[in-house]
């Protein structure tokens, strides 16, 4: 069997902490899909495909992402961070249960 352009499909990539071992931790885009908020450590990364936030377009090779911004504010690892579906809003949860609400200025 032979698939018709089944290509490479990394694009972009960004090392993560192994804080909170053993834990899935969940990533959420941004309403536009401009930026991506990353559980890191006790809080979360903001992330874009290059550093002036623009939309993602496919270029030759594999790139890093941007650390745009680092957001903190929890007692344990964050596990989990998901944007509002209609605002600029980020919520971020941690394994201790607690959650916050931020509003990032890029």
């Amino acid at each position: 069997m032979h698939f018709i352009g089944n290509g490479k499909r990394l694009s972009h990539y960004i090392e993560e902490s192994d804080s909170g071992q053993g834990i899935i931790k969940e990533p959420g885009f941004s309403p536009d899909g401009r930026v991506i908020a990353s559980p890191f450590a006790h809080g979360a990364r903001i992330l874009a495909f290059d550093p002036d936030c623009s939309q993602w377009r496919k270029d030759s090779g594999v790139k890093t992402l941007s650390e745009i911004k680092f957001l903190l504010g929890h007692p344990m690892p964050v596990c989990c961070s998901k944007f509002s579906p209609t605002h600029m809003l980020l919520a971020t949860g941690c394994l201790a249960g607690k959650i916050a609400f931020h509003e990032p200025r890029l």
